[in-house]
This record gives C-alpha cells, sequence and structure tokens, in this order.
C-alpha cells in the first residue's frame, strides 16, 4: 500500500460516509475500519456532529447544496463539505445528542442482532437459503406478515402442518417482536434527534414546517427523511 499521510487516521474513532448517498448516510466508525475510494471520512466521532450530518434539516440543505448525479443521488465532495453549516451546540445539548445516539444505537444493534438470528433460524430450521421480498427485513412483520412471508419463501412443494404455524408464532414472539419494539423505540429517538438539531440551529416552527413541506422527492430520499432522518447512521 502507498504512503497516506492520513493512514493512522482510519485506526482511529472517525465519522465515514459513501460518495454517493441517496439520503443521509453518515456513521461512526469505532474498529479502525479501512475505506475505498467511494468513501471519504471526518477526524471526528463526536455524537453531535453524527446527529447534525444525518438530521431531517441537513438533507432539505444538502438536497439543495450538494452536486447531483444520476436518479437524484447527492455527492458530498469535500469542498463542499469543508463548507458545511453545522450547529454549536452546547454543553447540555451535546449530552442530550450522545445520550439519544446511544440509546438508538444499543436499540438497532438489538435489531441487527434478531435479523441475523433469524435468518440463521429460517436458514437452519426451514431451509430458507436466502429470504426475499418481505422476510429480508422479518423485523418489521407482524405475527401474519411473518408467517405468510415464511410460507411464501419455502421451498415448492413444501407442507406446512398446524405444528409448523405454531412454531413460527413461537419464533415471532422470541426474537421478532422484540425488534420490533426496537424499532418503535428507534423512531420516536429519531424524532427526538431531529428536533434537538432543529432547536440547536434556532429554527422556529414555521420554519420546520417549512422544511417538511418543501421536503426532497420521495422516490430519491428513502426511507432517511420518513423517520425523522437518522436512517441508520446512529449505528457505529
Amino acid at each position: 500500500m502507498r504512503s497516506c499521510a492520513y493512514y493512522d487516521a482510519f485506526e482511529r474513532p472517525k465519522i465515514v460516509y459513501q460518495e454517493i448517498q441517496y439520503h443521509s448516510n453518515f456513521a461512526i466508525d469505532r474498529a479502525g475500519r479501512l475505506g475505498n475510494n467511494k468513501t471519504f471520512l471526518l477526524t471526528t466521532n463526536g455524537p453531535e456532529i453524527l446527529v447534525a450530518l444525518n438530521s431531517p434539516i441537513m438533507l432539505w440543505h444538502n438536497w439543495r447544496y450538494l452536486p447531483h448525479m444520476k436518479d437524484g443521488a447527492l455527492t458530498p465532495v469535500a469542498f463542499k463539505m469543508e463548507a458545511l453549516p453545522l450547529p454549536q451546540f452546547d454543553d447540555a445539548a451535546r449530552a442530550s445528542a450522545a445520550d439519544l445516539s446511544n440509546q438508538a444505537s444499543a436499540a438497532q444493534r438489538l435489531v441487527r442482532e434478531a435479523e441475523r438470528a433469524m435468518l440463521d433460524w429460517l436458514r437452519q430450521g426451514r431451509g430458507i437459503k436466502r429470504p426475499v421480498g418481505a422476510l429480508a427485513s422479518a423485523s418489521g412483520l407482524d405475527l401474519d406478515g411473518f408467517v405468510t412471508a415464511v410460507r411464501s419463501s419455502l421451498p415448492k412443494k413444501t407442507k406446512v402442518t398446524a405444528a409448523d404455524i405454531a412454531e413460527l408464532r413461537r419464533e415471532h414472539a422470541a426474537t421478532i417482536e422484540p425488534a420490533r419494539r426496537a424499532r418503535g423505540e428507534i423512531f420516536a429517538l429519531e424524532r427526538q434527534l431531529s428536533e434537538l438539531v432543529n432547536e440547536v440551529h434556532g429554527l422556529t416552527p414555521d420554519e420546520v414546517d417549512l422544511m417538511w413541506r418543501t421536503a426532497p422527492p420521495t422516490n430519491a430520499v428513502h426511507a432517511g427523511w420518513a423517520s425523522g432522518g437518522q436512517g441508520r447512521a446512529q449505528c457505529g
């Protein structure tokens, strides 16, 4: 590997983000991971910076500020990011951002672990090697949706007995339902984070209303905007 003036920055906690974004997608890496030429990094791991970057108001701004690529994708080029307007958090706001982010990260880890456990169970116990459709995000399914998705993903001609249905119900209650509750908690926490950033920016209620009324097109933004803008980026 060629010499790099900032190589040691990869080894330290940092904020990483993609070169091509359809929605705000910033994350903290604490594991010293390396990135390729389609990712960038910021040599900071301040939770308030991460929260500000992932907020709906920042996406609203970036949609109008960053260069656009094919299909509405944004490219956070370096010279634009250097001039990005970030709010100034006081100590109380910074502490709130850290606390809410930590709660969201914990809930997101629970969801990820539940998804992995469920995929392992479906593969080993049900013969479903590659879940498709709704089953690929099983933590978002209620009981009926989960049962239907599993039945649709089973190998052809597989018979489903009453005992099989009962087993699916038990597995949903044990693994999926806690993850569904965690997803609800994440949604609520993301809304609080969004409101915190708006407050730090000093936005008035009318300005917040204008932001939501003039949101970027939904076909180019993804779930990040609809859920309050934090998306998956609270997780390291």
